[in-house]
C-alpha cells in the first residue's frame, strides 16, 4: 500500500482525525493495522495516533509502543467504534 491510499482510508474511518503529517485516534475508538504479507503478518492493535514520514509510518499504541514501518507493509487496517454503540446489522429489525 502506499501513504495517499493510507490516508485515504484513515479519513474515511470513523473517529479518526488525519492531517498532512499525522493522525489521531478519537478516545474509545479502535484502529488496527496489519504488516506484512499473508502467513506473515503482524498484527498492530490499540493504535491511538501515528505519523506519516516521506519513506515509513509511525503507529503509537495505547501502551506508548512506537511501531514504524515502510508503507509497503501495510496489507490492511481495521476500525471498531467504541463499546456500547449499536452496531447496524443486516437484515430486519
Amino acid at each position: 500500500m502506499d501513504r495517499i491510499t493510507i490516508v485515504h482510508m484513515l479519513t474515511r474511518a470513523e473517529g479518526v482525525e488525519t492531517s498532512d503529517d499525522a493522525f489521531e485516534v478519537a478516545e474509545g475508538h479502535g484502529l488496527t493495522f496489519y504488516l506484512g504479507g499473508p502467513g506473515d503478518a503482524m498484527v498492530v492493535r490499540d493504535i491511538k495516533s501515528g505519523g506519516f514520514e516521506h519513506d515509513f509510518l509511525e503507529l503509537i499504541t495505547e501502551d506508548g509502543e512506537h511501531v514504524f514501518s515502510p508503507y509497503e507493509m501495510v496489507t490492511a487496517l481495521a476500525t471498531k467504534p467504541p463499546r456500547g454503540t449499536p452496531s447496524r446489522r443486516a437484515g430486519f429489525a
